[in-house]
């Protein structure tokens, strides 16, 4: 009898140990789907040819949070601020025109310049609805 209870134990702890994980598991599956923070959701219903071909004004460009412009060979969406950080997703039209590529870059640094895909880029002011840019050559 003694022998029996002695082999209930390990079996016991390894389905309750088992059973906490899968739990664990699922919380953060479904706290993860419905938070944005956590990835952005692929944009399969947009052909990439199409998007907004950014007006300029001269060398200045304005940038709407959310909303899609195309450069050269890529497309940015503009995803706010976070952290002191810009935050955009970058598009290689050429490559992989579903999969977005996300950059974080640092408002000090952004103010001295920066690359995104084909396209050079100089800070003017940044807010987290809108970003403008200055187109550099």
């Amino acid at each position: 009898m003694e022998q029996t209870r002695n082999r209930k134990w390990p079996s016991l702890i390894f389905f309750t140990g088992a059973g906490i994980v899968f739990a664990v598991g699922i919380y953060y599956i479904v706290l993860s789907a419905g938070n944005p923070a956590y990835g952005s959701a692929p944009l399969a219903h947009v052909n990439p040819a199409e998007g907004n071909v950014v007006s300029m004004a001269g060398d200045r460009v304005m940038l709407v949070s959310g909303e899609e412009a195309v450069f050269k060979n890529s497309r940015i969406v503009y995803r706010g601020i976070e952290d002191d950080q810009l935050c955009f997703d970058l598009f290689i039209l050429q490559l992989d025109p579903h999969y977005s590529y996300l950059h974080k870059i640092p408002v000090g640094d952004a103010k001295s310049g920066f690359r995104l895909g084909d396209q050079d880029f100089e800070l003017l002011t940044a807010r987290k609805s809108k970003v403008k840019l200055k187109l550099v050559n």
